[in-house]
């Protein structure tokens, strides 16, 4: 969820998360969402599901299980505020090519466009490849603008799917990389 121009980055700290994150999570996530999904996701999912206050229980207990792992922040060095976090993980589409897939990308939306999603990129490449995972994919709402920065990243348009939310059935995009190196190259300043 993050469309970001490539400006440099001043100073970012990309860390694995931690159990004490599961508070700026939540509100990330929650701020994210309701940015970047108005018109696509009924308001009642956004306002009730996405609760900070109610997402804060759900990411304690995935910070304190085995999703923490697959779990980082990227702090703004500069301000100290946790700008984003991204979490992946083997790919979940067992009929696409893929070994690694990107679950959640999120970027507050006054850190856009600094460079931190393309960081966050090629941490995750990076970590692929140290656990020799050589393609990725990512799967993105069909209606989401920020796909086009996975497609500035060399993504490319692999398959359709679709989720449910609230009892709305939303199409998605997902986008794929053959070569995680590829991505990693693509992303780095």
């Amino acid at each position: 969820m993050e469309a970001d121009a490539g400006e440099p980055i001043v100073s970012l700290v990309i860390r694995s998360a931690k159990p004490k994150d599961a508070d700026a999570l939540a509100r990330i996530e929650a701020e994210v969402w309701r940015d970047a999904y108005p018109s696509l996701v009924p308001d009642r999912y956004l306002t009730a599901t996405l609760a900070p206050e109610r997402r804060r229980g759900v990411w304690r207990r995935r910070l304190a299980g085995a999703e923490r792992s697959r779990t980082v922040v990227a702090h703004d060095g500069d301000s100290g505020e946790t700008a984003g976090y991204a979490t992946f993980g083997p790919s979940r589409w067992p009929l696409l090519p893929f070994g690694g897939e990107i679950y959640e990308l999120y970027l507050r939306p006054d850190h856009q466009g600094r460079g931190y999603g393309r960081a966050l990129c090629v941490w995750i490449a990076d970590r692929f490849l140290e656990i020799r995972i050589a393609s990725a994919c990512v799967e993105v709402l069909a209606g989401n603008h920020s796909r086009f920065f996975y497609e500035t990243l060399g993504g490319r348009l692999v398959a359709h799917g679709a989720h449910t939310l609230a009892g709305v059935r939303l199409p998605t995009l997902i986008y794929g990389w053959d070569d995680v190196r590829a991505l990693a190259r693509a992303a780095a300043p």
